[in-house]
């Protein structure tokens, strides 16, 4: 005699019932040696996986490095009233925020851009012969800077 449809159906169904069955039971068993080797329970440790979680998502507050003097001489001429800045920054921790400041006087007052992002091309106005002064939202942020080009 054939099997019909609802045979079939209840055969996979029974199977994935035993199969539902020795997951829960696996489950409650790697739960169980999981708790006795941490000594922690499953609240814990979720709580513990989540902290950990939404530290590595919050940013951090931008805390500005001093103004460091670029010497662009080898780049820039000295009848030049505009450079061409390239930038490109990195950082290792994903919480940093890449942000760079470029300025025309050390102090950081005057004409200064603030950028936000890996890399950009800022046009800066130079009250100082070829040089131009950066600074960085955080001291663990690595960079490479070139005046790549100038307007007078």
């Amino acid at each position: 005699m054939a099997m019909g449809r609802g045979e079939t159906f209840q055969i996979i169904s029974f199977g994935l019932l035993v199969l539902g069955g020795l997951c829960v039971l696996a489950g409650t068993i790697l739960g169980f040696w999981g708790s006795r080797i941490s000594d922690k329970g499953y609240l814990e440790t979720i709580g513990i996986l989540k902290t950990h979680v939404e530290a590595a998502r919050k940013r951090q507050e931008p805390a500005w490095t001093p103004f460091k003097r670029i010497d662009a001489s080898n780049f820039i001429p000295p009848t030049a009233n505009f450079a061409i800045i390239q930038f490109k920054l990195w950082s290792e921790d994903n919480t940093v925020p890449l942000m760079i400041r470029i300025a025309s006087s050390k102090d950081g007052l005057g004409v200064i851009n603030e950028v936000a992002g890996p890399s950009g091309v800022v046009t800066q106005m130079l009250t100082e012969k070829q040089a131009f002064y950066i600074s960085f939202s955080h001291p663990n942020i690595k960079y490479e800077v070139i005046a790549s080009g100038w307007k007078e």
